[in-house]
């Protein structure tokens, strides 16, 4: 039987065991490796939507290297008001749009 996924989470250990054997730099350039590759898949389904499993997979690698990364800069924190700041100001941009459009 196949072993079901285990839920990662910001601080998986998993994931700072891999960056702690390869270090900033070289997870650094992995990331840019794998946001080239996502940036691809993301085009090749813009153009076909045939390949779900590739962005898929592609997407899971982008988030564990941006996974480490955050846990290197223990940079949690910043991350997560980083994301609700440009959240809402992307929810008030849509509603200032729908008032123009009005």
């Amino acid at each position: 039987a196949e072993k079901r996924c285990e839920k990662v989470k910001m601080n998986d250990k998993r994931l700072q065991k891999i960056f702690m054997n390869y270090g900033m730099d070289a997870q650094l350039e992995k990331a840019i490796e794998e946001l080239d590759e996502l940036k691809t898949e993301i085009g090749m389904y813009l153009g076909s939507k045939l390949n779900k499993k590739e962005l898929t997979e592609e997407i899971a690698d982008v988030f564990n290297m941006i996974l480490q990364i955050v846990w290197a800069l223990d940079a949690e924190d910043e991350v997560r008001e980083c994301m609700d700041f440009k959240i809402k100001r992307t929810l008030a941009e849509i509603e200032a749009e729908k008032g123009i459009r009005k």
